[in-house]
């Protein structure tokens, strides 16, 4: 309803995207599944299990202590490379990995707590601008942009009309 009289042409939309590149840049995704277990040795048995032909995923389930992850056999979905809850030691590893690679054990925390194993499912590029929703979702924000604030309308109706804010709102 705010934005019923505003206009947003398609000129505008691109004249935002040229001067805001850096939303509109293409991103790196990837998609990993991981497997967390409590020691070296736990993670040298799933590496041992999974050459034996044990189905990552089917592992994962079983053992990963990943709560995040374990229901979905370790899958991550995907998530952009430099997602910040992609834990450092994982994301150094995926760095190393091509797609279908299973890395070796690491140590997953400083801590030394906890052990993982991953693998790299997949990468893509993703261009925003590729998705039609993005520059309709971008018209809908600039349209809100233009629309006047609150206290803008309810002083111009105020002056409009002649009356007074009996509520004291300056």
């Amino acid at each position: 309803i705010a934005t019923k009289d505003v206009t947003v042409t398609e000129a505008d939309v691109e004249k935002y995207i040229r001067e805001h590149p850096e939303e509109f840049a293409p991103r790196q995704d990837i998609r990993y599944a991981l497997i967390v277990v409590g020691s070296r040795e736990e993670a040298g048995n799933v590496l041992a299990r999974l050459a034996q032909g044990v189905d990552f995923f089917v592992l994962a389930k079983d053992v990963s202590l990943d709560e995040a992850t374990a229901p979905d056999g370790g899958d991550s979905g995907w998530v952009s490379v430099d997602d910040p809850f992609i834990p450092p030691a994982v994301a150094k590893t995926l760095s190393t990995l091509k797609v279908g690679d299973v890395s070796a054990p690491f140590l997953l925390d400083d801590d030394g707590g906890y052990w993982a194993i991953v693998t790299l499912l997949g990468r893509r590029t993703v261009n925003p601008l590729d998705d039609a929703g993005v520059r309709e979702q971008l018209k809908r924000e600039l349209a809100l942009s233009r629309v006047p604030s609150l206290a803008d309308i309810e002083e111009a109706l105020l002056r409009k009309y002649n009356a007074v804010d009996f509520l004291g709102n300056d």
